[in-house]
């Protein structure tokens, strides 16, 4: 089982580290996964806390960030304590699909909002679109 803490990094306070920290010795039944959305909007008081609970990352404890800009402009403690995975954009064909099915539109219309929004660079506004 897991025990999911979602979170954007502008959410991503000092005090929420340090509640992290204080938890830290409570061993959870399944997993605990910690998801801080877009980790570079986080304070850099937030990001010197964060770099002491990474070091000490309880067992079963599971640790995801996000970032929309280059790994280079973050922390470079931050940097080094991550392990980066980079992610190709949904082709827009594959994404006019599943919104052709979820939201039971025409293909074209689909398509025509999966392109458009590629071009714009924003993915969740072709769900809207549609």
């Amino acid at each position: 089982s897991f025990n999911v803490e979602q979170l954007n990094g502008q959410s991503c306070t000092v005090d929420v580290v340090r509640r992290w920290m204080a938890e830290a010795h409570y061993v959870p039944m399944g997993y605990k996964v910690i998801l801080v959305d877009e980790v570079d909007a986080a304070s850099t008081a937030a990001c010197n806390e964060l770099r002491t609970y990474l070091d000490k990352l309880p067992r079963k404890t599971v640790f995801i960030a996000t970032t929309n800009v280059p790994v280079a402009r973050l922390q470079p403690q931050l940097q080094s304590r991550f392990k980066t995975h980079f992610f190709d954009l949904m082709p827009a064909s594959h994404l006019a699909v599943w919104l052709q099915k979820k939201y039971n539109v025409s293909l074209d219309i689909a398509l025509k909002a999966a392109k458009q929004r590629q071009q714009d660079g924003e993915w969740q506004g072709a769900v809207r679109a549609a």
